[in-house]
């Protein structure tokens, strides 16, 4: 996916307008990268990401268990991505983000 080691990567879906795009997530040292099923590419990189908040699923509208990460960068964009073992990728991103000195 880039030049610089994977730190961390696995499948995940990008929730785009209510729809689902499946994918592979990977961070690296100085990014976070989407590619879907089309090959298309969304670069996050890790100096430019704000917060990492859970995503919930909901019942009844209310927040049950974690199923994702929203990925809030400087700019304001929201990105919002499912996937399994969320603690671990929440983990992995902050621990990318504290040797980059951002938190």
């Amino acid at each position: 996916m880039e030049v610089n080691e994977a730190i961390y990567e696995g499948a995940a879906n990008r929730l785009e307008k209510e729809a689902l795009k499946s994918g592979q997530l990977c961070l690296t040292s100085t990014s976070l990268v989407y590619r879907d099923q089309e090959m298309e590419e969304i670069m996050i990189g890790i100096r430019d990401i704000h917060g990492l908040y859970p995503m919930k699923s909901r019942f009844l509208g209310i927040p049950l268990l974690s199923k994702g990460l929203i990925v809030q960068t400087k700019k304001g964009e929201i990105h919002r991505f499912a996937m399994g073992k969320v603690e671990k990728w929440k983990s992995e991103i902050t621990k990318a983000m504290r040797k980059v000195k951002i938190f």
